[in-house]
């Protein structure tokens, strides 16, 4: 079927065979099933089914809901609205777009690294940074250390990037001065230099 100088289609539509149109509009279901070249465009209001790809190479504008089983984009998306991430059962993630925030909700897990070694998640009532790699975990301020937990090992507390508070195997191990307003001892002490 050629088309050159515009048709209108009204009501249902099939075309089985190669259609070349220099300008279409139709109103109503359409079905198209082979190869379909639009020169100047397609105008649809309706429901249209395209049985093999369709090929765009300009702007595809959409005004209303749009429902895609598979999207694979090549190039710049921008999403000016709020976008939704769906899990196994529910939404898992969302951008609101009205106060620029990603928002995890309770159990949806953010994984950083190439293997997820680094889990950050909310639970519904507790809050958990995870290590979960054979790496140790740092956390730092400005490049400096605050905190060192190492895997299976000790933990160590940092005062601008000086070490003042370590544990190990039997206890804890306080660096340079200890400030106390009450002092109960149970056991065993012994002072040096008092």
């Amino acid at each position: 079927l050629l088309i050159y100088e515009g048709s209108d289609f009204v009501g249902v539509t099939t075309q089985r065979s190669q259609l070349d149109a220099n300008n279409l509009k139709v109103s109503g279901v359409s079905t198209f099933v082979g190869i379909a070249t639009f020169e100047n465009g397609i105008f649809v209001s309706g429901i249209s089914t395209f049985s093999n790809d369709i090929d765009a190479n300009a702007n595809i504008d959409v005004d209303g809901h749009t429902e895609l089983d598979d999207l694979n984009v090549t190039g710049i998306s921008s999403f000016k609205n709020n976008v939704e991430f769906h899990g196994t059962t529910a939404k898992a993630i969302e951008f609101v777009q009205s106060d620029n925030s990603l928002t995890f909700l309770d159990n949806s897990v953010l994984k950083i690294g190439d293997a997820g070694d680094l889990k950050l998640y909310h639970n519904g009532n507790d809050s958990y940074i995870d290590e979960v790699g054979t790496g140790d975990l740092y956390i730092q301020n400005g490049g400096k250390n605050s905190i060192f937990v190492k895997t299976d090992g000790g933990v160590q507390l940092y005062y601008d990037d000086n070490l003042r508070f370590a544990t190990s195997g039997v206890g804890v191990t306080i660096y340079d001065q200890l400030d106390t307003t009450n002092l109960y001892v149970s056991g065993l002490s012994t002072f040096v230099g008092v």
